[in-house]
C-alpha cells in the first residue's frame, strides 16, 4: 500500500542521505500544519510548537518512528496520525496547565499582584526557551541590545527583532487569558 516515493524517502532519510530530510519537511510541512490548524483546531502558534515535536519526536533515537513504518499504510496517514496524537497530548497538557491556575481575591492589592505574577509566570512557561531567556534578560537583568546580542552572538538589530516578536507572542498568550 505504500508508494514507492514513501519508501525510498525514508530510506534515503535512514541511510543519512543529503537532502532527505529537507525534503520530507517541504513534502509534509503544509499537510501537517492543516491537520493541526484545521483538523485539531489549534492556533498558528500552537501548531508551530507541535509541528517542532512532531519533527522531534520522527528523529529521536535514531529515526525509530521512521524505522517503524512497515509500509502498510501511505507515509501520509502513518505520519498524520503521530501528528493528531501529539496534537491531542499537546492540548490535554494545556488543559491541565491552565487548570492549576487558583483563583486570587483582587481585594487585596499584595494578592492582586501575586495574581498577576503567577499569570504572567504561566504565560512565560508557554513561550519558546530562546524567547523566555530574551524577556528574562532584557526585563528582569535589565540587559542592554548589546549585551544580550554579545550572549546570543548574534547583532543587536537582530536582537530587537526578535525581542519585539517574543513580546508580540506573550501578549497573544496574555490576551487569550483575558
Amino acid at each position: 500500500m505504500a508508494v514507492e516515493d514513501d519508501v525510498q524517502l525514508v530510506a534515503r532519510i535512514l541511510a543519512g542521505e543529503e537532502g532527505a530530510i529537507e525534503q520530507f519537511i517541504s513534502e509534509y510541512r503544509q499537510f501537517i500544519y492543516a491537520i493541526l490548524v484545521r483538523y485539531l483546531n489549534l492556533a498558528p502558534e500552537d501548531a508551530d510548537e507541535v509541528f517542532q515535536r512532531f519533527l522531534f519526536h520522527l528523529w529521536q533515537d535514531d529515526y525509530r518512528r521512521l524505522r517503524d513504518w512497515r509500509g502498510k499504510t501511505t507515509l501520509a496517514a502513518y505520519v498524520a496520525r503521530i501528528a493528531r496524537n501529539l496534537g491531542h497530548d499537546y492540548r490535554r497538557q494545556q488543559r491541565l496547565e491552565t487548570q492549576d491556575l487558583p483563583d486570587l481575591a483582587l481585594d487585596d492589592p499584595r494578592l492582586a499582584d501575586l495574581e498577576r505574577s503567577e499569570i504572567l509566570g504561566h504565560a512565560l512557561s508557554r513561550l519558546s526557551v530562546r524567547d523566555r531567556e530574551l524577556i528574562h534578560r532584557r526585563f528582569y537583568l535589565e540587559q542592554t541590545h548589546s549585551e544580550i546580542a554579545e550572549t546570543f552572538r548574534t547583532t543587536t538589530s537582530n536582537i530587537g527583532v526578535a525581542l519585539s516578536r517574543a513580546k508580540r507572542r506573550l501578549r497573544k498568550i496574555l490576551e487569550k487569558k483575558f
